[in-house]
């Protein structure tokens, strides 16, 4: 069997880098290392059964490195599940970020296509205005004294 501390080494390394895992992949994670536990503790049930005539203090002592090795399964599957936990929070940050961002550009664009907008609509009006004097005065009747 390989030790679980240098897989809990690795594994931890290996999360580090990756992106958020996948659920199934945690579980995957879960069940393999339920799965190291039982055998490691039946491989010891059978080792002692095999070999009544050994001493109790050495069966305990397997049951004692059985156990060891499922807490520390169990230790890696809760990390797995906090480091998983994190990733999927900055991941969700980053997209809420990203989405504020593009409303607050959105907001910008659309503010400065209002303003120029009104500024076209004032210019406008001012012209019209001034044609509407400039037609008005020429249909003026000329009062002769």
């Amino acid at each position: 069997m390989t030790d679980p501390r240098k897989k809990a080494k690795k594994a931890s390394k290996k999360t580090v880098g990756e992106t958020v895992q996948p659920l199934e992949e945690v579980q995957e994670q879960v069940e393999q290392a339920a799965k190291e536990a039982e055998e490691q503790v039946e491989q010891a049930a059978k080792e002692a059964e095999e070999q009544v005539a050994r001493p109790l203090d050495e069966v305990l002592g397997q049951a004692e490195k059985a156990y060891a090795a499922y807490m520390e399964a169990q230790r890696q599957v809760a990390s797995a599940y906090r480091v998983n936990e994190q990733q999927i929070a900055k991941a969700y940050k980053r997209a809420e970020q990203q989405a504020k961002n593009a409303c607050d550009e959105n907001i910008r664009e659309a503010l400065k296509t209002r303003e120029e907008t009104m500024t076209e609509a004032l210019k406008d009006r001012d012209d019209a205005i001034a044609r509407a004097e400039k037609a008005y005065k020429k249909t003026k009747p000329v009062k002769q004294a």
